[in-house]
């Protein structure tokens, strides 16, 4: 699990009385003795959108990696007068909002940009927060909850937009909002849109039965402080995120309208009342795009950043397709075409799910897990009998990563060629993956979901849950022997205690796994009611789990919504599992595999251990590996896994040095 400390049923911590006045000071918003209402709301959201702007100088000129916590973001946002990116500006927004008395809880978007290779509006990962607000009352005395978000540059709110299809606010130059219903990944969703102002050009994909354009679409999910350091992490590092690759900085102006920078071209759009105001400037030198800054944006940038800009002039001379940072790629098609969106470049339909295999990519699977599936029906007999040789055949294990520091794919064709083909393992993102497109490819109907682990935590002395860095899968319509039909979970992914078989998804399921251990689905309420909780009890006379219920012996695994994702989702959270260096990831070696009898094999680090039920404990072991060759023997014999050379001389280093 992620190492971020925090009460799992708790929100951000709100601004200490300080550091509020600090802010309001910073935004120049007086609130003496108002009531948190929607009209106080809309004032701090008007004089922030006013006060400080959207831009990514620390990130793009720095390639300095954010930190979202209260104290770096009141330096940074307040004190230092300089802005942020959504993470920064909704986080600093969030716990503001909770000193001052509103109940706030974050949530997570996805983008959506024109793709002119499919003609079509796309949509990329989780990567934007905006913030639910709940119980406001309107002018008229109705409560209802408000959607408020000071993170999206360029076209994002300046007030308030209430939770409700068909909801339209105003926003600067004469721009608008609406909220519309949608369901990219199920029904009873959002998305907000946004309207040009009078006789702009429309952008691509409007609707041309109200002018509309799809701005994000989002669910009413709750997410928690740790999923946002996952996906701050990717935002923050990827070199393919457009914060990475291209300079973006906007505010209201002081008449309502935007000033907004883009590269070297400075803009500022106004309403019909102020449209002489309205400018273009093309930047030709750092000094002037250091004085914009400053003058229009309130933004004295350091000598460090006036060093990027050169660099970003000069590449822009050189090559004006060339974006300055670490990104190999220069910008998507569509998004100079239409750079008002920030998303991933991730294409994918949004109505489908992960691709299933081809005919010959099943075959390879299934003769790689030892499993006959002709004429059998689609049902929980199948998908156990798939899950149990699976679960036998490719282990869990990270050498690729941990060993190598080598970036995991989790396409369709790397998970073929190494889970598969090179006869290697992997974790969640990895085995799950692959998992889906079989299961997809042999009829059965599945979506996936993400997961908070649990572990216990000595300092409070309780279970803790990390932020959203596991795969589950959801196998729905799945016929049980008496003929029952229900949604099952199926999960290859979770190293040593993990599932070996399908559990329905139905509070109080129980089933049985490996070493004779079991599994149980239990009610729980991390997030919000009416979620779930995968518990693990271990075999009978095994130590007890830290945490363990003593009422039935089982202890949490992980937490989870019946929220779906989609690859895009995955994309963003395998960069962060794949390199963030506080992740366990990236901290222990595990490797773990089901025995031909029934128990299971692990390793942790130099630590070999084979569990096995009454009926085999002849043939539990323990062994402290006392050099690399011993592991790589010891990965061979038990696993099935050839350690490369690099490999092996990795474990040297990190493990026997």
């Amino acid at each position: 699990m992620d190492p971020f400390r925090h009460n799992p049923n708790t929100n951000f911590p709100p601004l200490n009385p300080t550091q509020l006045q600090q802010y309001l000071q910073r935004i120049g918003a007086v609130v003496d003795g108002q009531s948190p209402d929607l009209g106080l709301l809309n004032h701090i959201l008007d004089r922030h959108s006013r006060s400080i702007p959207f831009e990514n100088g620390q990130l793009f000129f720095l390639d300095s990696k954010v930190d979202i916590s209260t104290e770096a973001l009141i330096q940074r946002l307040v004190l230092d007068k300089r802005g942020g990116y959504c993470f920064q500006q909704n986080t600093l927004l969030l716990t503001a909002l909770l000193a001052l008395g509103f109940s706030v809880t974050p949530g997570v978007s996805r983008s959506s940009v024109w793709d002119p290779p499919t003609n079509s509006r796309i949509y990329g990962g989780i990567t934007h927060m905006q913030l639910f607000v709940e119980n406001v009352a309107g002018p008229d005395g109705a409560v209802g909850t408000y959607i408020a978000d000071m993170g999206y540059n360029q076209i994002g709110l300046t007030q308030a937009i209430e939770l409700k299809v068909g909801a339209v606010v105003s926003c600067a130059a004469g721009e608008s909002h609406m909220i519309k219903a949608a369901s990219v990944t199920g029904p009873g969703n959002f998305m907000l849109c946004h309207k040009r102002a009078e006789g702009a050009p429309l952008a691509d994909g409007t609707n041309m039965d109200d002018l509309y354009a799809d701005m994000f679409y989002f669910t009413r999910e709750k997410f928690r402080p740790q999923d946002y350091e996952v996906l701050n992490f990717y935002v923050s590092h990827c070199p393919k995120h457009i914060m990475a690759r291209t300079f973006i900085a906007s505010i209201v102006s002081e008449t309502g309208g935007r000033k907004v920078v883009v590269d070297r071209k400075y803009t500022r759009r106004e309403d019909a009342q102020n449209k002489q105001l309205a400018t273009v400037v093309q930047m030709e030198s750092e000094q002037q795009f250091a004085d914009i800054m400053r003058d229009e944006f309130g933004v004295t940038m350091s000598a460090a950043e006036i060093e990027g800009i050169t660099l970003l002039m000069m590449a822009r001379r050189l090559r004006p397709d060339v974006h300055h940072g670490k990104a190999e790629e220069s910008i998507t098609a569509s998004l100079l075409i239409n750079p008002d969106f920030s998303m991933d470049p991730f294409r994918h339909n949004p109505n489908t799910n992960f691709p299933p295999l081809n005919t010959t990519q099943l075959q390879q699977y299934l003769q790689r897990i030892g499993a006959v599936v002709d004429g059998q029906p689609l049902d929980l007999a199948l998908l156990n009998h798939i899950l149990d040789r699976h679960a036998r055949s490719i282990p869990f294990e990270i050498g690729q990563l941990f060993f190598l520091e080598s970036e995991v794919d989790i396409s369709t064709d790397a998970l073929i060629q190494r889970l598969v083909l090179d006869k290697r393992g992997g974790y969640c993102f990895q085995q799950n993956t692959l998992l889906l497109t079989v299961l997809l490819a042999l009829g059965f109907s599945v979506t996936p979901g993400v997961s908070r682990s649990s572990a216990w935590d000595p300092p409070t002395n309780s279970r803790i849950f990390g932020g959203i860095t596991h795969m589950q899968l959801f196998v729905e319509n799945v016929a049980g022997p008496d003929g029952s039909v229900g949604t099952y979970m199926a999960d290859m992914g979770y190293n040593q205690i993990g599932l070996t078989q399908a559990i329905e998804i139905k509070v109080g399921a129980v089933v049985p796994c490996a070493s004779g251990e079991s599994h149980m689905i239990k009610a729980a309420s991390v997030t919000g009611p009416g979620n779930f909780m995968l518990c693990h009890k271990r075999a009978e006379g095994a130590p007890l789990a830290d945490g363990t219920n003593m009422e039935d012996l089982y202890a949490d695994m992980f937490y989870f919504t019946m929220e779906k994702f989609r690859p895009q989702d995955y994309e963003v959270l395998n960069f962060y599992v794949s390199h963030c260096p506080k992740y366990i990831m990236k901290r222990s070696f595990i490797a773990s595999i089901v025995s031909e009898t029934g128990g299971r094999k692990v390793i942790v680090d130099r630590k070999y251990t084979r569990r096995e039920d009454a009926q085999n404990k002849q043939l539990a072991t323990v062994v402290q590996m006392e050099s690399e060759q011993q592991l790589a023997d010891i990965m061979r014999d038990e696993f099935g896994v050839t350690m490369s050379a690099a490999e092996i001389e990795g474990a040297r280093l990190k493990l026997f040095s």
